[in-house]
This record gives C-alpha cells, structure tokens and sequence, in this order.
C-alpha cells in the first residue's frame, strides 16, 4: 500500500490531504486486485478446457 500511496501523492499537489491520497491508493489498489483476479481466472480456464 505505501507504494501505491507514494505513486499517487508524487501526482497530486503537494497539499493534497492523507486521506484523498489513501482512498486513491484503496481506489487503486482494488483495480489492480481485481485485474489480477481476472487474469488468473482467465488462466484456470484456459488450462481446464485443454
């Protein structure tokens, strides 16, 4: 999450408050997730139909 944290306040103004940045980084965070999550279903039934 700090990672992500630090991503999105170098992309804001430097007065941007902690918690706009920490629902951007969850916002974020969660798309990412749920793209991982796709790719691996995605992966998984690929595999089962060969």
């Amino acid at each position: 999450m700090g990672q992500y944290r630090t991503h999105i306040r170098l992309s804001l103004p430097e007065n941007t408050a902690d918690d706009i940045i920490d629902r951007r980084a969850i916002k974020n965070l969660r798309l990412i997730t749920k793209g991982a999550a796709a790719q691996t279903l995605d992966l998984i039934q690929s595999s089962s139909l060969e």
